[in-house]
């Protein structure tokens, strides 16, 4: 529950072709050295892994929604990753490690989960970024990458997902819930999540007692 708020990472609407989920990451406002401080790059990996399980969930929910409407078999497998580079900066870089050892899992379960990915807003660090973070990918995910620097065009992210599923930050209509933050993840920010939650876990068990 706690990378839920500290991890600008959003599951939402759907696509124009498969009508799976849309995956949202503030890669440039993501603090994962911080994550890793407070609770281990090990259950960060397994976060990872858990999102990618769910979107194959719902992906297969869809699958069975199309089959049954179609009356054929229809498999909808797939989705668009939306990669945010704003705020990306040479902290970046020293945060390589962490993405290397969560790759393995990535090269294994990435590529069919991925149909097309825009990484958007790249700045120039964005290049030093890439020319690390490249070697450590499938080349399969790299063939379906489209990356849009800081003054391109956003308008082939808006043709594959339409205004109303594109975030509001991007000009469209989709309002995230998962806003970027502009702040580091202090230390000690875990501990002190798991602390305020024993009040609220009593008053839970109080009110059903």
């Amino acid at each position: 529950r706690w990378l839920g708020t500290v991890l600008p990472f959003e599951l939402f609407g759907a696509d124009n072709v498969h009508g799976v989920p849309v995956t949202y990451v503030g890669l440039g406002r993501m603090d994962l050295t911080g994550v890793a401080r407070e609770i281990g790059i090990e259950r960060l990996e397994q976060k990872m892994v858990m999102q990618n399980d769910n979107f194959i969930d719902l992906a297969r929910a869809k699958s069975a929604a199309l089959t049954e409407a179609a009356g054929r078999v229809a498999v909808a497998h797939g989705g668009v990753f939306v990669l945010d580079c704003d705020g990306m900066g040479r902290r970046h870089l020293g945060e390589i490690r962490i993405f290397k050892y969560c790759s393995v899992a990535l090269k294994i379960l990435h590529p069919e989960r991925q149909r097309k990915t825009f990484i958007v807003r790249a700045p120039r660090v964005f290049s030093l970024v890439w020319k690390l973070l490249k070697p450590m990918l499938d080349a399969r995910i790299i063939s379906k990458i489209n990356i849009l620097g800081v003054h391109d065009d956003l308008q082939p992210l808006v043709d594959e997902l339409g205004a109303e599923n594109l975030p509001s930050i991007f000009g469209g209509q989709y309002d995230l819930r998962c806003p970027p933050s502009n702040e580091l993840i202090p230390a000690g920010a875990f501990a002190k999540f798991k602390e305020e939650q024993v009040p609220a876990a009593e008053a839970r068990r109080s009110k059903t007692a």
